[in-house]
């Protein structure tokens, strides 16, 4: 915008030194007159005859041309001075690490710390599976391994937010999907109902674990696995380190309920043996 001002100045510039030194020109080739009292007007020019345009000045500066945007493109302008920056902080096992501080975060911009106006946790909705171990060894229909079983999966479920998405999924000697991820809690519920009476006494914790996080791996956002065990494995085709390795890779955190407790009394109660009291040690480390 400066360059075009600048250059209407030469123009105009030009028009008036034009106008001054022509007619002194023409006045040299006239022969000399009788000077009279009489003024000469200059001839009104016809109204109907457009006025020459007259050619541009030339310039140096150039300006470059916008390039063409539709008509219909929609355009806006912001001054917002906070941005919103969502992290997610994992272990050296990519497991997911809850309630950090603020204290713990910094935002660093070119080199420059950067002041953290507000601090909160993401309330993103979660993708949530259910694994729930119910086998015929402690999960009989109307005992107390089966009572605390389902307990422990319908309180889970009333903690769950509206838009959190949960499946239902039951092990023994396979592993069985009861539900599909959906928000609709009364399909989860409605599938635990089938959890009456076990097919198999077997306890295959390890499988199950490893085939949940394997079908979760390509879900997208924030998503974990609930499992409800007394981690007890009797058949898995795969030991307990194998299936850590694996579900460390899958980056799938998992949680975990332990019903050990009242399993550990009914086997007291029937007189424990040395073998198998080393099962339950066992189960507490796994279920860690």
């Amino acid at each position: 915008m400066k360059y075009r001002i600048f250059s209407s100045g030469l123009a105009a510039f030009g028009l008036v030194f034009v106008s001054l030194v022509i007619p002194g020109a023409y006045a040299q080739e006239q022969p000399e007159t009788q000077s009279s009292d009489s003024v000469a007007k200059p001839k009104k020019p016809d109204k109907e005859t457009p006025p020459a345009e007259e050619a541009p000045i030339p310039s140096e500066y150039k300006r470059t041309k916008e390039p063409d945007v539709p008509k219909d493109t929609p355009t806006f302008r912001s001054n917002a001075t906070t941005v919103n920056v969502d992290v997610a902080v994992l272990d050296d096992h990519d497991r997911f690490i809850p309630q950090l501080p603020r204290d713990r975060f910094r935002v660093i911009e070119d080199g420059v710390p950067q002041q953290i106006s507000q601090f909160g946790t993401g309330e993103a909705p979660m993708t949530i599976c259910m694994v729930i171990e119910f086998s015929g060894r402690y999960q009989q229909f109307w005992t107390s391994g089966w009572y605390e079983t389902l307990q422990a999966s319908y309180g889970f479920l009333q903690t769950l937010k509206p838009d959190d998405n949960v499946a239902v999924v039951a092990y023994d000697l396979h592993t069985t999907i009861l539900s599909d991820f959906s928000p609709d809690k009364n399909k989860a519920m409605e599938a635990m109902q089938r959890l009456r009476i076990p097919g198999f006494s077997e306890s295959n914790v390890f499988d199950a674990l490893t085939e949940i996080a394997d079908r979760m791996t390509a879900i997208e956002g924030r998503k974990a696995i609930l499992l409800i065990s007394t981690g007890l494995d009797t058949f898995s085709k795969i030991t307990f380190d194998q299936a850590r390795k694996s579900l460390q890779e899958s980056g799938v955190p998992i949680y975990s309920i332990s019903i050990l407790q009242v399993a550990r009394m009914m086997a007291e109660a029937r007189g424990m043996s040395g073998p198998r009291e080393m099962d339950f040690l066992q189960a507490d480390n796994e279920m860690r």
